[in-house]
């Protein structure tokens, strides 16, 4: 029969297949073993296999020895790719590499889905091969998981209940990644448990063997206990924890309904991996997986979730942290070479003044001297160079782990929002301070602060105002601590809430928010701290839009315009103009608030806003020729600045309340005329 047949050629190929391992040349074996797969008589019994439910277990076991075949002489191909460097060695096995793939494909298309992920699960389980193999098979194991969707949804000659079935069964054989990764990480750990206790066991060894040498003759080194291959595994040992996570991603992704109750148990393995202490790229790739999972459980995943949240927000503290050192010790090393140098030309011109003052009897001797010492000058400088270059890159791959790791635990809390969205107001305070740090804001690296304005601009829209508005308002305190830009930020949120609110949820709220907004107006006549620094070095992005935003607003002549650019140029910004940045900022809040108002509940609010801008205050770091005396000064210019940004938006409207503000504005222009004409009238 046909079945037979096909048995019979597999069993035939399995046992051929050794002379892919063993032959010089096995380019013409694995061909052979191919056109075998790829026969007539196997493709009919894989295909009358697809429509029964019995599995013939000859078939199987043939074409499982053919794959792990072929996935150890992969192995060994791409070493040997790998030793010699590229040449003419890499592109005599090139063609090799090409039949061993399209073997590969050939027993993908003869094997049931289910089987063929079965037979990749035992390569990532065995310990014959090595760590390459295994990555391998992880591989395929994911292309397969994601393709298999759209292979059982072309069997359109089976019915569809067969073809759910076989979905079902896929999906059950592919959830066994799971306790694959469960088996890794315990191994992982018990690695690192071992290398602890081995370390402590050498410690006390050489402590006692010191002691036994002080009274005796030193005993000879013993051998290396490890072997080089051991400690190569140990190395790609991350690699494989990462594409196992990948894997458990993508079963995760798409079998959502299907696996959520193996789900729920691979959990506290991921928060496991968000941990580890040592790889950066693994604690990122468990970010990752999380988010995954968060996205195929929904709201199944509530009794993990303070856990989740836990672990995301201490991955991202200290990928944050991590950065922000890296920054300044970065910053310290180009300000110590820069002394470096400046020493180092110190002491040339020394040198110089030194051969100008030696005697010409002894001119050739300086000389051989003079060209001894320029060469070990050079040497050290040379030595000095590599080790700077050296450290550099080193602090840059760490710097682009640590910021892919800061983004991947951006994406969860993305993940997390979306998903659960009011479930996380219990969570709601650590998630904004830590969306609204500076750091978070300003790191360019792997997409981080497009990460964070995109999680920051889905939090109106995710949480209900009840819950969004009185922590995200508790903030500012929090924002003014930490600069302007944080500031700035918040705001935006603000606005974006209030845009998104309707009128009747505004109605419930506006008082709040017009609390928040006198708040944040007040920033200048306070002056913060934080706010009044000599010069302030902002990012790049807020020096771009406050460029933008100057030249579009200016009114000053060309002089000061000309100053202006110059102190753009140096990245230095006084702190009037970063508050009256501040403050374009809570007016779009302001105006998005009025704009949802009726006039009568507008009209009380901006009596109060007259009143407010008209009582005095003390700054709490005033300017120096000011002192800490009472000043009406920055409520007057916060609020001239409001009243621009309403008649802006409401033109003719707002006109009729131009009578409530009026005699200030007489009082301060006749005061402005005073100080101009010394007081001698207009």
């Amino acid at each position: 029969s046909t079945s037979t047949s096909t048995s019979t050629s597999t069993s035939t190929s399995s046992s051929t297949a050794a002379v892919v391992v063993t032959a010089n040349s096995p380019l013409a074996a694995v061909q052979f073993i191919t056109a075998q797969v790829k026969s007539k008589a196997a493709i009919a019994a894989a295909a009358a296999h697809f429509t029964r439910a019995d599995v013939d277990p000859e078939m199987v076991a043939g074409c499982r020895a053919i794959m792990h075949q072929v996935l150890l002489c992969n192995e060994a191909v791409q070493a040997t790719i790998n030793i010699s460097g590229g040449g003419s060695t890499a592109r005599a096995l090139l063609p090799t590499q090409r039949a061993l793939q399209a073997l590969l494909a050939a027993l993908r298309n003869v094997m049931a889905a289910d089987l063929y992920l079965q037979s990749l699960l035992r390569v990532i389980r065995s310990q014959s091969g090595g760590e390459s193999m295994r990555r391998q098979a992880v591989k395929l194991f994911t292309s397969c998981v994601k393709s298999v969707r759209a292979d059982i949804a072309d069997m359109i000659e089976l019915p569809m209940r067969v073809r759910e079935a076989k979905l079902r069964q896929t999906a059950e054989t592919s959830s066994d990644i799971f306790r694959v990764l469960r088996w890794v990480l315990l191994q992982d750990e018990e690695e690192a448990t071992n290398k602890d206790k081995d370390k402590d066991n050498l410690g006390k060894s050489t402590v006692a063997s010191a002691a036994l040498a002080s009274t005796s003759h030193p005993a000879p080194s013993p051998l290396p206990s490890s072997s080089p291959s051991s400690a190569a595994q140990q190395q790609q040992h991350p690699v494989t924890i990462q594409l196992i996570l990948g894997a458990v991603a993508a079963v995760a992704g798409e079998f959502p309904k299907e696996v959520q109750s193996r789900l729920m148990a691979v959990t506290p393995s991921l928060l496991r991996a968000t941990q580890d202490a040592k790889h950066a790229n693994v604690r990122a790739s468990a970010l990752a997986t999380a988010a995954a999972v968060i996205r195929a459980l929904g709201a199944n995943v509530l009794p993990a979730l303070p856990a989740l949240v836990k672990a995301v927000l201490a991955a991202a503290d200290a990928a944050w942290n991590q950065l922000a050192a890296a920054g300044e010790d970065k910053a310290s090393n180009e300000d110590g070479d820069a002394k470096e140098m400046d020493v180092d030309h110190d002491d040339d011109d020394e040198e110089k003044k030194e051969e100008d003052d030696d005697d010409d009897d002894s001119e050739d001797d300086d000389e051989n001297n003079q060209n001894d010492d320029n060469l070990g000058t050079k040497k050290k400088k040379s030595k000095k160079n590599q080790k700077a270059s050296t450290s550099s890159s080193a602090a840059g791959v760490l710097r682009e782990q640590t910021a892919l790791e800061l983004s991947a635990a951006l994406g969860t809390v993305a993940a997390l929002v979306d998903t659960l969205g009011a479930f996380l107001s219990p969570q709601l305070p650590a998630v904004l301070r830590l969306l609204l740090t500076p750091q978070v804001a300003n790191c360019a690296f792997a997409g981080c602060d497009r990460f964070a304005a995109m999680v920051r601009a889905r939090l109106p829209t995710a949480i209900p105002a009840r819950l969004l508005l009185p922590p995200l308002f508790d903030q500012l305190d929090f924002c003014v601590l930490r600069g302007p830009q944080s500031v700035e930020c918040l705001l935006e949120m603000a606005a974006g809430a209030v845009e998104c609110l309707e009128a009747k949820v505004v109605a419930a709220h506006h008082e709040n928010i017009f609390a928040f907004v006198l708040k944040a107006l007040d920033l200048r006549q306070r002056r913060p701290l934080a706010f009044m620094s000599a010069s302030l070095s902002l990012p790049s992005a807020f020096l771009a839009s406050a460029s933008s935003s100057a030249s579009s607003t200016s009114i000053s002549s060309s002089s000061s315009a000309s100053s202006s650019s110059s102190s753009l140029s140096a990245t230095l910004f006084t702190p009037e103009t970063v508050f009256a940045r501040t403050e374009a900022a809570a007016v779009k809040v302001l105006v998005a608030l009025v704009m949802k108002l009726s006039e009568t509940r507008f009209r009380p609010l901006f009596l109060r806003f007259v009143e407010w801008a008209s009582s005095v205050t003390i700054p709490e770091s005033a300017p120096a020729h000011c002192g800490n005396e009472p000043s009406v000064e920055g409520r007057l210019i916060a609020f001239f600045a409001a009243v621009n940004g309403l008649a802006l938006r409401l033109r003719s409207v707002f006109v009729p309340y131009f009578r409530y503000f009026f005699d200030l504005c007489i009082q301060q222009l006749s005061t402005s005329l005073k100080v101009v004409t010394g007081g001698r009238g207009g």
